[in-house]
């Protein structure tokens, strides 16, 4: 391995080699862009830095021909290229879209891969609609790195930003993607009428096959009823024809199959692949003690699916799992043998488990938050020593710092990172259970104690939200408990919540927007029950369960799972419902206030949920008659569209209290 003296050493040469370059000393080769413009260079070190190049200079050079064209790369971008090739890096910085594409072409012709991925990074960063779309349709085998970035950002941003002019053929293609993000099918609709309405004359045919795009099953009825008014549709016998049928397959898809079926969903009942996913490591389950399994929750679907490649290496429960950047990060627990100091980083792309430095103390029952990108590690128990030490780590450095103890022991506690600041909560420390709340400020390294909770918890959940603090559940010494409260740093005041509909510890509590997802725990035994809190409606509704009673499990939200059908299974079952959410639950009404609602909210109507209209199905789809009201849906297509803004304990497996 190079020493830092050599790296200098050959940096230094480069650089004067570049300075030759630049003052036409010595050089012996031309090269030609395509604009024409000239380059006096090196051949030996554009031969070695270009393979593009390389063959037809050695074979120039054998005719004593020290002149090449290069009619792919202009003038601009070639002078980059030359940079690169002989100090390993360029100026990139304040470099438009548009050129960086042009530069990528370039560096993909002349076969250089490095400066290729450089400029790729670069790309990300100042990606925008136009530049994007610009990729996804333009077809060389030189975008073929960027193209994947660029789809992506479209799928995601394309219903916040759809660009006018967009053309029909791409936007059809977009639309009818099971990737296409969207919280609300409804702002598919808005898209294709607003699309349509910018030139009706030209576009109007345009819209059966479009229309054929939408998820007709995740749309409530009466934003049905709406689109069938609207001046574009009810005058349209294609479209209204298409609609109908459309609802006949929806509701078809209300009565549960008789035989296992390996088709695909029918596009009209299918939901969209989410952007966001909980992920859920590791726990134990009766019968099978300490697991490694792990879950992907697809919220769009309400279902959960194993996923093999995720399993965490060691069994672990009593863990905790975070998202930092790109990665996940999986610190601390016990495999029932010994409190673990060890951790693990995963690439969600990739699905590749990686080790991380471990810990100081090993820490089952932790408690952990990330705050600017550290994450901080509290308490715990390691072996029968329940602590109050703390540690930060930092994945850019891959290394752990000790930080001041926190004024109490806490084991099987919860923290969050809050404006600045952790706050942990609750806990047992050995001798009781806690009701207190602490709050560590990372720039004063100082622990202050506030007003504690309404009462005591171990195993409770904790997660930080518009300002405040919201725990549930959680083992008070004597029970289970369902409720919640709220803290607000401001006043320094508690707020009761609505309970859980069970009572539970050791669960996972995920934020996703507006809404969280309790998964899983302990109740007498452990749960497969998964609920999810409206928190702007201070409302629980019961989502799809676990595959398993899990407890003390590790769950966390990421936004880079890579996609696969395995993940993502959007077939025909026995029970409709394994990919559609259960109609025989407590269904969450549609959400109609002006808050922003995230991906996947519970509110999301779903096939199962469709409710009848005030008319018969019939009398909307009447081709024969044309309304005469067109005040129950204005022109400007932008009916409502702010309701659619996307904006949104008894033994040592039980719990930590004895």
């Amino acid at each position: 391995m190079a020493s830092d003296a050599d790296s200098v050493a050959v940096s230094t040469m480069f650089e004067n080699l570049y300075k030759l370059y630049k003052e036409n000393n010595n050089c012996d080769l031309m090269l030609v862009s395509g604009d024409k413009v000239k380059f006096n260079t090196h051949s030996f070190l554009i031969c070695a830095a270009i393979p593009k190049l390389r063959d037809t200079i050695i074979e120039n050079s054998k005719n004593n021909i020290m002149k090449l064209r290069v009619r792919e790369v202009r003038g601009r971008l070639l002078e980059l290229v030359i940079q690169y090739a002989y100090l390993g890096k360029c100026d990139l910085n304040e470099m438009d879209s548009v050129t960086l594409i042009e530069l990528i072409k370039a560096a993909s012709h002349l076969q250089m891969a490095e400066l290729e991925n450089e400029i790729l990074q670069s790309f990300k960063k100042c990606l925008c609609m136009e530049s994007a779309l610009k990729v996804h349709a333009d077809k060389s085998p030189h975008l073929a790195k960027a193209a994947p970035t660029a789809e992506a950002f479209i799928l995601r941003h394309l219903l916040d930003a759809l660009p006018p002019g967009i053309a029909f053929e791409d936007l059809l293609t977009l639309l009818a993607d099971d990737r296409l993000h969207t919280s609300h099918e409804e702002k598919v609709c808005l898209a294709i009428l607003n699309w349509i309405s910018a030139d009706p004359e030209k576009r109007s045919n345009c819209l059966v096959p479009l229309l054929g795009t939408v998820r007709f099953g995740f749309l409530p009825p009466e934003f049905i009823e709406k689109i069938v008014n609207h001046p574009l549709v009810m005058t349209n016998t294609a479209a209204l024809k298409l609609m109908e049928e459309a609802i006949t397959i929806t509701r078809s898809y209300q009565v549960p199959c008789t035989e296992m079926s390996k088709n695909p969903l029918p596009l009209e009942v299918r939901p969209r692949i989410p952007h966001i996913s909980i992920l859920a490591f590791g726990g134990w389950r009766t019968g099978e003690e300490v697991c490694a399994i792990a879950e992907v929750y697809d919220m769009n679907a309400d279902n959960w699916t194993p996923v093999a490649t995720l399993k965490i290496g060691q069994p672990r429960s009593y863990h905790r799992a975070e998202a930092i950047g790109d990665y996940v990060y999986i610190v601390g627990g016990s495999d029932r043998e010994q409190s673990l100091r060890t951790g693990l980083k995963l690439n969600p792309s990739t699905h590749i488990w990686s080790p991380i430095s471990p810990m100081h103390h090993g820490r089952c029952f932790v408690s952990t938050a990330v705050l600017d990108g550290i994450l901080y590690a509290f308490g715990g128990r390691e072996f029968e020593h329940r602590l109050k030490s703390a540690e930060a780590y930092d994945p850019k450095t891959d290394l752990w710092t000790k930080i001041p103890h926190s004024i109490q022991t806490h084991s099987d506690a919860a923290a969050a990172g809050l404006d600045g600041k952790i706050y942990l909560v609750g806990g047992f420390n050995g001798a009781e259970v806690l009701s207190t709340l602490e709050c560590f400020s990372p720039d004063t390294s100082t622990w202050t104690i506030l007003p504690s909770m309404s009462r005591p918890r171990s195993g409770l959940a904790c997660v930080a939200h518009k300002g405040r603090l919201f725990v549930f559940g959680g083992f008070d010494g004597n029970t289970r408990l369902s409720d919640g409260e709220c803290y607000n740093p401001n006043t320094g005041i508690w707020t009761p919540l609505a309970p859980m509909k069970l009572a539970r510890s050791t669960f996972q509590l995920v934020r996703v927007g507006d809404v969280f997802y309790a998964i899983g725990g302990y109740s007498e035994h452990p749960e497969s029950a998964v609920e999810a809190y409206d928190s702007i409606a201070d409302k629980w509704y019961i989502m799809r369960s676990l595959l398993q009673p899990t407890s003390a499990m590790a769950c966390v939200a990421v936004d880079n799972l890579v996609f696969s059908e395995s993940l993502w299974p959007r077939f025909s079952r026995s029970d409709p419902s394994s990919c559609l959410r259960d109609f025989r639950v407590d269904s969450p009404p549609y959400h109609t206030t002006d808050e922003p609602l995230p991906e996947g909210t519970p509110g999301m109507h779903h096939p199962g949920f469709l409710e009848p209209l005030p008319v018969p199905w019939s009398d909307l789809f009447n081709y024969d008659s044309v309304s005469e009201d067109d005040t129950s849906f204005s022109n400007d297509v932008h009916f409502e569209e702010h309701h659619f803004d996307d904006s949104d304990f008894s033994s040592d497996l039980e719990g930590e209290t004895n």
